[in-house]
């Protein structure tokens, strides 16, 4: 059964502080991996019938999905899920709805979600949007180990717990865009910092110009099918006995397309 989500309650006393609480553990946790998990756990605390939950969050359709789990057992039923891209998760995030799969095992629409779910013991889900503005940043999966599990104030609290942690988790997911992006220009920088010494090397070595020794990289990755910044630490590495030294953090430098 997918019906819309429940849009939360907001100025309620009990979802303002539990936003606040929730807000608290994100700034306050050691990493976003542990703030996830602790969230999970938290579902499965709010949420009676839940025996495990999962987490898949992203801040924009084209992002990673950010992923946490209660247990192994909530790990591998969102797992099968994500392998075939197929599911009562992806669903409700995809679709910004609520899914309730009452019996797992006997559920036609997800055929290897159902498949794992008779292995593992999975009886029930129960996969909720969490919402802001009007579209899906993630959805909480909660597994139960009974069919039929989930009531109708299972399904309330969990829609609640979900609008209430929506943005927190959305901030979450755009942290952890933010840190991919940090880790891709520190490749990049680190990238340029070794072509560009590699590039003195041959300009000293051969008396040519920087253009004529990055040609000379250049042709030596196409024939080698290597990538330039390979070829150029190898020759760093042969020239000084040393691996190439990170670049200085300061650095700004811009890399060249092709490295």
């Amino acid at each position: 059964m997918s019906t819309p989500a429940h849009p939360g309650r907001p100025g309620d006393d009990r979802s303002d502080g539990r936003r606040a609480d929730l807000l608290e553990m994100l700034t306050s946790a050691d990493s976003l991996e542990g703030f996830l998990t602790d969230l999970v756990h938290r579902a499965v605390g709010e949420v009676g019938a839940a025996s495990a939950c999962g987490l898949g969050a992203r801040s924009d359709p084209g992002s990673p999905l950010l992923i946490a789990a209660s247990d192994g057992f909530a790990r591998g039923m969102d797992e099968v899920q994500y392998t075939f891209d197929d599911g009562p998760c992806l669903t409700a995030l995809r679709d910004n709805l609520l899914v309730d799969v009452p019996d797992v095992a006997g559920d036609p629409r997800w055929p290897h979600f159902s498949e794992h779910g008779r292995a593992q013991g999975a009886r029930s889900s129960l996969s909720v949007p969490m919402s802001v503005d009007g579209r899906a940043v993630g959805a909480l999966n909660l597994y139960a180990r009974t069919v039929d599990a989930f009531t109708s104030v299972d399904r309330a609290r969990a829609e609640q717990f979900a609008a209430d942690a929506a943005d927190t988790v959305a901030l979450a997911a755009r942290l952890a865009d933010k840190e991919e992006r940090i880790r891709h220009l520190r490749r990049a920088l680190t990238s340029r910092s070794v072509i560009d010494h590699a590039t003195g090397i041959l300009m000293g070595r051969y008396r040519i110009t920087a253009r004529d020794a990055f040609d000379l990289l250049r042709k030596g990755s196409q024939n080698s099918n290597t990538k330039i910044r390979d070829i150029a630490g190898q020759l760093v590495h042969d020239t000084t006995g040393q691996p190439p030294a990170a670049p200085d953090p300061e650095q700004r430098s811009v890399p060249n397309e092709n490295s």
